[in-house]
């Protein structure tokens, strides 16, 4: 048991929990209500918190601009008056897209934090934002009593990763990361690949705790199920948070906390996880029985190609050397058609629903891939597709994949063009040695 004034966790949802310590109220990445990813995910328990809530806040830190940590709906059901009293954090982006949507909203400040250097929230009260992968985004909070990691996204696959941040960031006491898949995870049927990627996640969260050696575990940013009837099919072997906690607990070593919304823990405080754990046990048993709420209407051919033209034409006009890149092209089953199509650079076509095809999904998604910035990215997600055999998801992935850098601030233009040009040398030159070198090595053994 620690003082009173030892930091407290009040969690909201998924991946929001409120950081309190001192005169610090700081919220996580609050997504409250709703759909995210296209009408492919919602909440496993309902949220506890509410917009007025924010009130007793000080400060707000999104990690990235998924839906699921940025939810905008959200945001702007602050109301004003909380708004005007709230300090907004973010990473910096090139795009700069989170903070000019927050300085819109008229938040009392709107600041990128710098990457990987601990700032002063308050006494006693250190804060570090850490981008990774050009996207995502973890921050620490270090006080007197411990230091918590917030990883949310932040896709941890290998030692050297780890390292990184433990070396960055020092000693971690708390620690919080994801759980279980929240993505695609494989075709309906495929269970031995959904488990896998379950287990990848309990894999990615020992990789963790052996390296950044925390004593306190909390899984968390994984509190949502699979809600369209076109990918309802991934919640059967998604990891359960009860067997998860048993897993840090007997197979890691460390103390488990589980919170439910509304639930609140101080640091030092002895926890049972069981009660919080039990009851989201309830609630996916309860969305098992239920079945998917979700549902999309057939989008009309005429109005997908329209925005096929669309987006080949912004893309070409935002990416000068889009032209020189080969192969960019896929083709889609649509479900709800009676033909499949081609993507190219010039737009949408019908095939034979008897060609070969990349991906197969409704038109609502091609449709969403196609209009919004990030519906590719959200595609990918949501999980609401599958891939034939011989499909290749990776090519169709790629066709949206010059959009979804634009969307995030980059461009396909000379620079980028050098930049692959300068791989593609250095790729050659080392080819190029290693035969050199094995054909020596052929050498010298026939001299002998």
């Amino acid at each position: 048991m620690l003082s009173d004034d030892a930091p407290v966790i009040e969690w909201v949802n998924h991946a929001s929990f409120v950081f309190e310590y001192g005169d610090v109220r700081l919220i996580c990445d609050p997504w409250l209500h709703g759909t995210a990813f296209n009408r492919g995910w919602r909440l496993l328990s309902e949220s506890a918190f509410r917009p007025e809530d924010f009130s007793g806040l000080t400060h707000v830190w999104f990690s990235h601009q998924h839906p699921d940590h940025f939810s905008p709906r959200d945001v702007k059901l602050i109301p004003p008056a909380i708004r005007a009293r709230l300090d907004v954090l973010y990473q910096a982006t090139l795009d700069k897209k989170v903070i000019r949507f927050c300085q819109g909203l008229h938040f009392a400040g709107c600041s990128e934090m710098p990457d990987r250097v601990w700032q002063q929230l308050a006494p006693g009260l250190l804060a570090m934002c850490g981008k990774w992968d050009d996207r995502d985004s973890w921050i620490a909070f270090k006080t007197p009593h411990a230091t918590f990691l917030n990883m949310n996204d932040c896709m941890i696959e290998t030692p050297r990763q780890a390292r990184g941040i433990a070396k960055t960031v020092g000693p971690v006491d708390v620690l919080f990361t994801q759980y279980s898949y929240a993505s695609w995870a494989g075709n309906d049927g495929d269970t031995e690949a959904h488990r896998a990627h379950a287990q990848k996640k309990l894999t990615e969260m020992r990789l963790q705790v052996e390296t950044f050696n925390p004593k306190i575990v909390v899984p968390f940013a994984s509190y949502i199920y699979f809600s369209h009837e076109e990918n309802f099919y991934n919640n059967a072997q998604m990891n359960r948070v009860g067997d998860v906690a048993r897993f840090i607990v007997n197979g890691l070593g460390r103390t488990a906390v589980v919170l439910y919304p509304g639930q609140r823990w101080r640091f030092g405080d002895p926890h049972d996880w069981k009660p919080a754990a039990e009851r989201y046990g309830r609630d996916f048993d309860a969305i098992l029985e239920r079945g998917p709420l979700d549902r999309s209407p057939t989008v009309p051919f005429e109005r997908v190609a329209r925005a096929a033209l669309e987006y080949v034409t912004r893309v070409k006009m935002r990416n000068p050397v889009i032209g020189f890149v080969p192969g960019l092209r896929t083709s889609v089953d649509v479900t709800d058609w009676d033909c499949a199509v081609e993507l190219s650079m010039s737009g949408m076509r019908r095939i034979p629903r008897s060609a070969p095809v990349d991906l197969r999904c409704g038109s609502d998604s091609l449709f969403f891939a196609l209009k919004m910035p990030w519906g590719a990215n959200a595609l990918s997600n949501n999980g609401r597709f599958g891939v034939p055999r011989n499909g290749d998801r990776q090519r169709f992935f790629r066709f949206f994949r010059a959009g979804d850098l634009n969307d995030h601030g980059y461009a396909l233009d000379h620079r980028w063009a050098a930049r692959q040009i300068a791989k593609r040398l250095a790729q050659r030159a080392a080819t190029l040695a290693h035969r050199q070198a094995r054909a020596s090595v052929t050498s010298s053994s026939s001299d002998l």
